[in-house]
């Protein structure tokens, strides 16, 4: 006898309903139960399982006592479907009612997709004609001459509007005294600038070509030089305010001492000093998060309990012992 074919359904995937599968198997032992699931799987898969009890084993890989112990409980829920196969009736209902689902959804899917590419297509194909006849009304001219003759009568035209009135044309231009051109300085006296752009061209290349020393700063291209500290940058009023105000107990001048010193070795170049001052000012406030915060001199005797040292002060303590 020929082996049977397997179902040709596309359903991927069983569905298996735990609370009535579980209802109809109370009373059944858990290998029952197993049994009948695993069966359930090849039905749904194959179309339909073997009559043969030997076959049916031997699908179900199971060894003959415990299949003959439980196959009599779980073949209740199985009928004869003619071919020496059997099968579950719930089981093919549910088949049934997937197979009617899938075809209704493929059929609104396929409906959807024609009305989709209908609306496209019709949209695409106004607007295909729309530029074809857009472009052969620019391409013709306006009293229907071939497109040669029409791009003649525009250079024809544009030639005119740009000639300058002479003086003996009493304010017509040749070829359309019927239309005259008022006069223009730049035209009647016509100036060569072509050395002033080429400067403006030059002078924008040298702005953004990068300088040493130099940092670009505004819109309008200006620039200001990146210098070391200068001579005469110290505490001022302003500069003093700025620190006492962020940085408590702070011996001011000391700081400013440190500030110069450090841009010197370091050898660092800013434009504006004022702002990297306040930069430092604000990273040596305690709590500020940076590694140096807190690590500034401080006036008083007992400033330097309970913290550790700066670089400066441990430089003063080591002096002062010496």
């Amino acid at each position: 006898m020929a082996r049977p074919k397997k179902s040709t359904s596309k359903e991927a995937f069983l569905p298996l309903f735990f609370g009535d599968f579980l209802g109809s198997t109370a009373e059944w032992d858990g290998e029952e139960r197993a049994l009948y699931l695993l069966l359930l799987g090849y039905q749904w898969t194959l179309g339909s399982i073997p009559a043969d009890l030997k076959k049916l084993r031997k699908l179900a890989d199971y060894d003959q006592g415990n299949f003959e112990r439980w196959w009599p409980t779980v073949s209740e829920k199985f009928v004869p479907k003619g071919d020496d196969r059997l099968l579950n009736l719930r089981l093919e209902m549910h088949r049934a009612k997937t197979l009617e689902l899938s075809q209704k959804n493929s059929q609104a899917g396929k409906k959807g997709a024609a009305a989709k590419w209908r609306k496209d297509g019709e949209r695409h194909d106004k607007g295909m004609a729309d530029a074809i006849r857009g472009d052969g009304d620019r391409h013709q001219s306006a009293n229907g001459e071939p497109i040669a003759n029409a791009k003649n009568q525009d250079g024809e035209r544009h030639k005119s509007a740009i000639t300058p009135r002479h003086p003996k044309n009493d304010g017509a231009t040749d070829g359309n005294p019927s239309h005259p051109i008022p006069s223009h300085p730049i035209l009647e006296n016509p100036v060569d600038i072509s050395p002033q752009i080429d400067r403006e061209v030059a002078d924008s290349l040298a702005l953004a070509a990068p300088q040493n020393g130099r940092e670009r700063k505004g819109s309008k291209g200006k620039t200001k030089p990146k210098r070391s500290i200068p001579d005469d940058f110290d505490l001022t009023p302003e500069r003093q305010t700025y620190a006492e105000t962020h940085l408590p107990d702070v011996d001011a001048a000391a700081l400013m001492a440190i500030f110069r010193s450090t841009s010197k070795a370091k050898d660092w170049q800013y434009v504006d000093w004022d702002q990297h001052w306040q930069t430092l000012v604000r990273q040596w406030a305690p709590n500020s998060g940076h590694w140096s915060s807190g690590q500034y001199p401080r006036t008083g005797s007992n400033a330097t309990s309970g913290r550790r040292l700066t670089r400066y002060e441990e430089m003063q303590e080591a002096l002062k012992n010496a």
